[in-house]
């Protein structure tokens, strides 16, 4: 035998009465005074909300310490030798007598040019890290939305979504076939 159903939404009939087998995914029937059927399936999960606004850029971290001062450059070098000086009068020649004096001595020369700089010394350390900013907004502190603010989704949708009236269908046994 094959129970005969009617389909019922809200106390009202939508559909004719028919076999029960011909209606696709029915699994129970519900009788005059029988238990109500289980609870239908989870509909699919909803689209992901949008993400949240970045964070704030944290503060600038201290400076480091001044490197080591570089290594001294090579010394530059010996300046040119200065002209010697001129030499003294010869005297007139006699007896063999004490050697005659000697003559001034030449001007001092110039200064030779000023050796190259020294190479840049080594880097220093590198400086401690600056304490961390505080933390962005995200999708775990902001608001539930509601019918005139946003919130995790816009007030349009929340207001469509209050909208939305839950059918409470019922598969009436009538008879069988």
């Amino acid at each position: 035998m094959t129970d005969i159903v009617k389909i019922k939404v809200n106390d009202a009939q939508v559909y004719p009465q028919t076999h029960a087998s011909a209606i696709v995914g029915l699994t129970t029937i519900k009788g005059d005074k029988g238990d109500q059927g289980p609870q239908g399936l989870q509909g699919p999960k909803g689209d992901a909300g949008a993400t949240g606004a970045q964070g704030a850029k944290g503060a600038t971290g201290l400076t480091g310490p001044v490197g080591p001062q570089g290594i001294q450059g090579p010394k530059g070098d010996t300046g040119a030798k200065g002209a010697t000086g001129l030499t003294g009068a010869t005297g007139a020649q006699g007896p063999k007598g004490d050697t005659g004096a000697t003559g001034p001595q030449g001007l001092k020369g110039d200064t030779g040019a000023k050796g190259a700089t020294g190479a840049t010394g080594i880097q220093g350390p590198k400086g401690d890290v600056g304490a961390r900013g505080p933390a962005g907004t995200n999708a775990t502190t902001t608001a539930a939305a509601t019918a005139t603010a946003n919130g995790l989704m816009s007030s349009t949708d929340k207001k469509k979504l209050d909208s939305v009236k839950i059918l409470n269908i019922i598969f009436e046994k009538v008879g069988e076939a």
